[in-house]
């Protein structure tokens, strides 16, 4: 067997791109089929030790059922460009919507993001959407890889006030503990690194790097963005510096 990679997607990083590349580059026979928790819950350890080939949006938890010299891999993206993709992208899935599925409960978020000023969606303040986009947003790499689990925000703040900088600190400390102990770190400005690391495995077959949906980026526009999605500009910087001020220190942290 070959060493398993493992390729841990935070949503809107260029993730749909590395795994086009990966299952280009990679036999797809050891492709995990499983793209999320919710599918990779039904397997066994010993059924996902039959796979090399892992990507998705899985938890960090998942290495805990892997073989202990998995090559596992993450790519960081400036965290307000993140945001900003993030409601572009929810917004167009919106637009292509029906009015009866934006009036499922699963497509609130999306539905919410059409239909509000971006600030407003932000500082929401209904319960069911303020979970749904500070699990989404809200200093997301921190809380991913300080908890070791999608979604986990809640685990923390439904406890501890926003408000408790010691708790804060200290799920930042894990965070990057955790990243530290075994998770190689990549940036989308420097995509050449990850395929200079990959070409070094097992069975690697030389494959470019698709760019997908570039054109939603708006990278270096976020200034632009929020002024024509807001109604107030300064109360959308405040809430981005809010949401990003943790990941900021994670970004940095590990940027060469």
């Amino acid at each position: 067997m070959g060493r398993q990679i493992v390729f841990l997607h935070i949503p809107k990083t260029a993730g749909q791109a590395v795994r086009d590349m990966l299952l280009r580059s990679f036999p797809k026979k050891l492709a995990c089929p499983a793209m999320g928790d919710y599918q990779i819950a039904v397997y066994s350890k010993e059924e996902l030790n039959q796979f090399e080939i892992f990507a998705g949006h899985y938890s960090p938890s998942l290495m805990d059922a892997l073989r202990d010299d998995a090559f596992v891999f993450t790519v960081l993206r400036d965290p307000g460009h993140r945001i900003i993709s993030f409601h572009r992208f929810i917004r167009e899935q919106a637009r292509a919507m029906s009015p009866e599925a934006l009036s499922w409960p699963q497509n609130a978020g999306p539905a919410a993001a059409l239909r509000m000023p971006f600030d407003q969606f932000l500082a929401t303040q209904d319960p069911n959407l303020r979970t749904y986009v500070r699990n989404s947003l809200d200093n997301f790499y921190t809380y991913y890889f300080g908890t070791r689990r999608f979604g986990a925000r809640y685990m923390i703040r439904d406890i501890y006030p926003d408000s408790d900088y010691f708790i804060t600190e200290k799920v930042l400390h894990n965070a990057i503990a955790n990243i530290a102990s075994g998770i190689h770190v990549y940036y989308m400005d420097k995509f050449d690194e990850l395929i200079r690391d990959l070409s070094a495995m097992d069975g690697y077959q030389e494959s470019p790097l698709l760019k997908i949906n570039a054109g939603a980026a708006l990278e270096g526009k976020i200034r632009d963005y929020c002024q024509a999605n807001s109604d107030s500009l300064d109360r959308t910087l405040e809430y981005l510096y809010i949401f990003t001020q943790w990941d900021w220190r994670i970004f940095n942290y590990f940027k060469p």
